[in-house]
Formats: C-alpha cells, sequence, structure tokens
C-alpha cells in the first residue's frame, strides 16, 4: 500500500533577499499586531495561490466541479533561516552541559553571545532563505514543481 506524506506534496523555493527587501519596503505592515514572518507569510501564500491557479490544468486531480474550484490552495507554509552556525554552536553546547564541561560551557557561550552581537549575522538569521510550500492537492504540488 502506498503512503502519502506531506513530504510527497512539498515543494521548497529560494527567496532572494532582493525579493524580501522589496516585500518589506512596500508591503510590511510595522504598526500590524501580527508578527513580521506572519505577514509575510500570508503575503507568500496569496501570491503564489494566484500564480498556480493560473497556470494550465494538469488534470491531475481529475475535472474541475465549477469556476469556484479552479483555485490552488497552500496548506502549509514553513520558512527556512541561514541559521546553522548558531544551531550548531547550540548542539555543541548541549553536549558539553551533558558532559559536564562547565568551563567550556562558559567559553561558548562567551562565543555565542559575541555572534549574537554581529549585526550582519544577526540580519541574516532574521530574513527567510527559503521557504517550503506545501500544497492541498497532487495537481497543486505539480503545478509548484513546474512553477519552480
Amino acid at each position: 500500500m502506498k503512503t502519502i506524506t506531506a513530504g510527497d506534496y512539498t515543494v521548497e523555493f529560494d527567496i532572494n533577499k532582493r525579493v524580501y527587501e522589496h516585500w518589506k519596503e512596500i508591503y510590511h505592515k510595522p504598526d500590524n499586531p501580527m508578527s513580521e514572518m506572519a505577514q509575510f507569510k500570508i503575503y507568500i501564500q496569496h501570491k503564489m495561490e494566484e500564480r498556480f491557479s493560473k497556470m494550465e490544468d494538469q488534470g491531475y486531480d481529475g475535472p474541475w466541479e465549477g469556476p469556484g474550484d479552479k483555485k490552488i490552495h497552500i496548506a502549509q507554509i514553513t520558512f527556512a533561516f541561514h541559521n546553522q552556525d548558531i544551531i550548531n554552536m547550540l548542539k555543541k553546547r548541549g553536549t558539553l552541559i551533558k558532559t559536564e564541561k562547565w568551563e567550556k560551557v562558559d567559553a561558548l557561550n562567551d562565543k555565542i553571545d559575541d555572534s549574537l552581537k554581529n549585526e550582519k549575522l544577526l540580519n541574516e538569521l532574521q530574513h527567510p532563505c527559503s521557504v517550503f510550500l506545501t500544497m492541498e492537492s497532487e495537481e497543486g504540488h505539480n503545478r509548484a514543481v513546474m512553477y519552480n
């Protein structure tokens, strides 16, 4: 029996730094109580669903039932960030704590603090570098793959 998972309907798209900065300048509302990432997520969902829905039907989901059924829907959006350096340091810190090497923990804590004071690194940690879109249907997934 075939098992279908969310990974079967998920497509990764890179997010160019220019695209994110453009969105931030034009569409981001700092006075909105929603977080910056929540606002960006809604923007991405709206734009990508609109683009995928305009693409030619690939026939994966059978015939459409009516005019309102042609919209392609995204089920889940997840962002990825350039945070591998911090994650690796935190993993190392966890190992040091587990092995009770407290003097090394203190030194690594200082290194982590110094890294987070680096404005360039801090910006990298806060800007998404890619997005994973999980589509609601096989039709949506195949259109997303074609679009990508």
